[in-house]
This record gives C-alpha cells, sequence and structure tokens, in this order.
C-alpha cells in the first residue's frame, strides 16, 4: 500500500482507533484521526486520494442519509463503515463500503487498493479513449 494513500479515522472505541492508527500506518497508510466529523476534520481532508473510516457508533449520531451524503459529496475516495455483520447495509450510496469491525486491518487494506485500483483503471480508461471532436458550427453569413 503506497504511503501517500491517506483516510480520515473516526472510531469512537479508543482500541480499536489505537489499533487501527498502528496497523494501518505500519502498512504505510497515512492515518488522521478524529473523533467527530468537524469543519476542522473536513478541511483536512483536502488531498484528492482520501478515505474515510467511520464505526457505526459515529454513524448513529448522524442524521439519516448522511452516508449517502457524504458518499455523495466526491470529497472521499471511499467510505468505510466498520460495523457488526448484523449492521443494516441498505441506502449506504456508492463507494460505501461495511466491514466487520471484529478484525479490520486486513478487510480495510483490501478495499483501499480496490478502489485505488478502480480509479487508476478508470484514468487510464480516460486517457487512452479517442478524443472528443467538436461538431463543426453551422457557417452563417454570404459565401463570397
Amino acid at each position: 500500500m503506497p504511503a501517500s494513500y491517506n483516510i480520515v479515522l473516526v472510531v469512537q472505541d479508543r482500541g480499536l482507533r489505537g489499533a487501527l492508527t498502528a496497523r494501518l500506518s505500519i502498512a504505510g497508510v497515512s492515518v488522521t484521526t478524529a473523533t467527530t466529523i468537524s469543519a476542522a476534520t473536513l478541511r483536512r481532508a483536502v488531498a484528492h486520494d482520501i478515505a474515510l473510516i467511520v464505526d457505526d457508533d459515529m454513524v448513529a449520531h448522524q442524521p439519516a442519509g448522511w452516508v449517502a451524503r457524504m458518499a455523495d459529496e466526491g470529497r472521499w475516495s471511499g467510505i468505510v463503515i466498520l460495523a457488526p455483520d448484523s449492521w443494516p447495509r441498505h441506502d449506504l450510496g456508492s463507494g460505501v463500503s461495511v466491514i466487520d469491525k471484529g478484525d479490520p486491518t486486513a478487510a480495510i487494506l483490501d478495499q483501499l487498493a480496490r478502489w485505488r485500483g478502480e480509479r487508476a483503471a478508470a484514468l487510464k480508461a480516460a486517457e487512452t479513449s479517442p478524443p472528443q471532436t467538436r461538431s463543426e458550427a453551422p457557417r452563417t453569413g454570404c459565401a463570397h
């Protein structure tokens, strides 16, 4: 995992937050931790390749539809929700992954790599697609 991958980790459980920070940092991920999603947290999330990782406790304290709105903003390269298997997984929006919070490190790293691969493939496809041609504007006026 490249060191340039950045995440914002918002997990209420101190033990889980500390363990994930250590494990993901060792794996080369740049981790910013927070206990809430505040304006200051969002200002730090200015990199183009940054994922948001939250736990189910944090999501439970947000208004209905919060996850989908965060995903639709385009600020995050992806959102991971750490939750038990029984947590509801509907209406989350695209770019959202729910991972079991029991031992999530490997699954988080796999998901980050998958998102990075998807973005790289999309960029490559955009680079190799033929350029868009502009249609010729209609001619007006007199012919000489």
